[in-house]
């Protein structure tokens, strides 16, 4: 396989050209350097002495298949439904990470603001073990008794997993209060409602104008190619 590999680099570099390889296919650079990993992982495997030195070359010529593949991504991109994918996907990155920002930034608040209302109130022998048949056991985990913790519990909220049975229990241990179930709603509906609705939304424009830019964008190939072939007749 490497050798398959190293020859189509070669005959690349033969028929083309170094120079427009370096200026107009710099994808073989990356062949390039995994071709040169390839030899020294096979020339390692070929001389080792032990179990441990063959499996270490194994893995990293199996590492060198796995990066290979990407080369994949570019012919795909041929295709109109991958190109579209992939193009909405690097608009939308931007975007993306200002979200992700935003909402560790909520997270980050919230978070404090539990720890310093629920902290150290559920435990092992906290309250909500009175109430075995609406809080299961190992619910405890949910608490605000250190920052990952926090985390952790306010993403289980987000993600909607039984939140109800969570802010039950901080009802229960905090002696059938009501404001611990306006902290959860109110933070389930900045994430959930606001949000991660904001981020749909993003992706549905974005797809919306990269699906006209391609469509456009391979009209205009298309009448390229009809404009070639009507020159040559």
């Amino acid at each position: 396989m490497n050798t398959s590999f190293l020859i189509e680099l070669i005959l690349h570099f033969w028929a083309f050209g170094f120079i427009w390889v370096f200026t107009r296919k710099k994808i073989l650079w990356v062949e390039i350097v995994l071709s040169v990993m390839a030899i020294g992982a096979e020339i390692d495997f070929l001389v080792a002495k032990s179990y441990g030195e063959v499996q270490s070359g194994i893995s990293v010529v199996c590492t060198i298949f796995l990066f290979r593949t990407f080369r994949l991504v570019i012919l795909i991109q041929e295709v109109y439904e991958f190109d579209l994918i992939f193009t909405t996907f690097l608009r939308f990155s931007t975007p993306f990470l200002t979200m992700c920002l935003s909402l560790y930034a909520i997270f980050y608040t919230f978070a404090n603001m539990g720890m310093l209302l629920f902290g150290g109130k559920v435990t092992l022998t906290s309250a909500q073990i009175n109430y075995p048949s609406e809080i299961p056991a190992l619910f405890y985990l949910m608490n605000f008794n250190d920052f990952p913790s926090a985390i952790i519990t306010l993403f289980h909220i987000m993600v909607v997993n039984n939140w109800y049975v969570t802010a039950n229990m901080y009802y229960y241990v905090c002696n059938e209060r009501s404001w611990p179930i306006f902290y959860f709603t109110l933070f389930w509906v900045i994430t959930v409602t606001i949000m991660l609705n904001l981020v749909i939304s993003f992706v549905v424009d974005i797809y919306t104008n990269v699906s006209s830019d391609l469509q456009e964008e391979y009209k205009r190939r298309l009448n390229a190619i009809n404009l070639k072939e009507k020159f040559e007749d």
